[in-house]
């Protein structure tokens, strides 16, 4: 092709998104569009989830809309030349896929995400930059037409959510009055009612709903803005005080800060790098423990005032106009204060006041004890569970993991082991599950009808895992999935009624490999 002349490019792809038991019934759509000429071009680019993207050589940004359930997607990028250079989101090396195919997998916020694509000639003489937006809640998903909530938060009471289950139990202690209930919902369109009360992305789709002694219900209703008859509710069973359908009964011993003023933070949130550590935040309480990694020199702290017009100071000093301020952390036990006040002067008669206390222990919590025998195993169990060592219980360890003759227990705020749960140790963001004997399980787990596998520290799987010869895949939620099973990468696979992945084989009409992969 000679240099001068501009030749237009089309191509048209069938590609698309949608859920049924066997690969041969999928079609997908997808147009793109480029132009080719002595610049340097891009020929196609797509998101999992996305919606198309059709590319021309005028326009260098471009959107598209994935569910608000993706927490990650694939950025997949094709050139036209085999030597031309690619980078995603700074990464100057993506996966390459072929000569002229690369990706990138990306983590997204909720809403707009932004992300820099660049295409290089392999000399370094041409260069173009392309600015991909993508939507987190842009859209609905894809496998179903119904709506869902994306997540459920409470600032007292243990929940595991699904997406797809619609009523849980939970207790809290018979001192809680109010319960922060936060509904956050799988798609930025939709419209949420907690206790039939709208709450909106300006409330933090959060609700404060009183509570009386004994069982309660709160429901939350979840339906599509543009198709009123698609709805959903979702119900908590909240008992405050003890749960009369449980033996035991963790939370009997939380105590409320009632003696400081009445102002308070909204929550507290720890940022060590690119983890998040979230204390089960209630405003009345004013002491929190958490464990980070002995890595971590310092902390960003961030106190989000329930009244916008407060102040917040961290250890004295007043936070940043974003309400943070980092912290160094010194080996072991870190008191930190978060104070919360109102914006005049301290001899003023409106003047008030909070104070919380945050215990921050960088590496093995203070308290945590290794007799010299032991010592081997027991850090080697450490560095592999993501937990704190302590072999030897004792009344005054809380919001930590404990080892019990041998036996890995999590010790909730009043000292108590969890048991017959499931447990978000937030601090590594991991599931683990404890049985009704208090110990951490592993191995294959059967719950609610499911089929977890738990690795030997206890962490919930997720995704592809191998034992022995057999392939097995996790979802997102850790459930053993079974039946056809297609990938982020569009290959399709067969996993059997035990779970484990068919190979080399015919499964009805259709031929699948030594790889597992469905051949066509």
């Amino acid at each position: 092709m000679n240099k001068g002349i501009k030749c237009l490019i089309s191509a048209t792809l069938i590609i698309g998104t949608f859920s049924v038991l066997e690969p041969g019934k999928y079609i997908n759509v997808m147009n793109i569009k480029a132009y080719a000429d002595s610049d340097i071009y891009l020929k196609g680019i797509n998101v999992t989830d996305g919606d198309p993207i059709e590319l021309n050589s005028s326009k260098k940004t471009y959107s598209t809309d994935v569910p608000n359930s993706d927490k990650e997607v694939v950025i997949r990028v094709t050139t036209y030349n085999k030597d031309d250079k690619v980078t995603i989101d700074g990464d100057k090396n993506p996966e390459k896929q072929s000569d002229t195919k690369f990706k990138k997998t990306v983590t997204l916020e909720k809403g707009t995400n932004t992300f820099d694509v660049t295409v290089e000639s392999e000399d370094g003489e041409k260069e173009r930059e392309y600015t991909l937006k993508i939507d987190r809640g842009g859209k609905q998903s894809s496998d179903s037409e119904s709506v869902f909530l994306d997540n459920i938060n409470l600032d007292f009471g243990d929940l595991v959510f699904s997406k797809d289950i619609t009523s849980y139990d939970v207790t809290v202690p018979e001192d809680v009055e109010e319960l922060r209930v936060q509904a956050e919902p799988e798609n930025n369109n939709y419209i949420v009612r907690i206790d039939g009360l709208k709450v909106d992305d300006d409330d933090k789709f959060r609700k404060e709903v009183k509570l009386s002694k004994g069982q309660n219900s709160i429901s939350i209703d979840v339906e599509d803005d543009e198709d009123d008859e698609n709805t959903k509710t979702y119900t908590l069973n909240v008992y405050r005080g003890k749960n009369p359908s449980q033996s035991t009964n963790n939370t009997d011993n939380v105590k409320f800060d009632n003696k400081q003023d009445e102002i308070y933070l909204d929550d507290i949130v720890l940022d060590d790098n690119d983890v998040k550590y979230t204390p089960n935040f209630n405003k009345k309480i004013t002491s929190y423990s958490v464990d980070v990694p002995e890595t971590s020199e310092d902390i960003i702290i961030k106190g989000e005032p329930e009244n916008g017009s407060n102040i917040v100071k961290i250890n004295g000093t007043t936070a940043d106009s974003k309400n943070r301020k980092r912290v160094s952390l010194t080996k072991g036990k870190n008191v930190i204060e978060v104070q919360v006040n109102k914006d005049c002067e301290e001899d003023d008669d409106d003047y008030e006041k909070r104070i919380y206390t945050l215990t921050i222990y960088r590496g093995t919590s203070e308290g945590s004890s290794l007799t010299e025998s032991n010592a081997t195993n027991s850090e080697t169990d450490n560095k592999d569970a993501g937990k704190n060592v302590q072999n030897t219980v004792a009344s005054n360890k809380v919001n930590q993991w404990i080892n019990v003759n041998g036996k890995w227990q999590y010790y909730d705020s009043t000292g108590k082991p969890i048991k017959g749960t499931w447990y978000l140790d937030k601090n590594y963001g991991k599931y683990y599950f404890l049985n009704q004997d208090g110990n951490m399980a592993t191995g294959w787990l059967l719950n609610n009808g499911s089929w977890y596998y738990l690795e030997q520290n206890g962490a919930m799987v997720t995704g592809w895992k191998q034992l022995g010869s057999n392939w097995y895949c996790l979802d997102s939620q850790g459930k053993m999935r079974t039946g056809w099973f297609k990938d982020a990468d569009g290959k399709w696979y067969y996993l059997g009624e035990s779970g484990a992945m068919s190979v080399n084989t015919t499964v009805g009409n259709y031929k699948v490999g030594t790889d597992g992969t469905w051949i066509r």
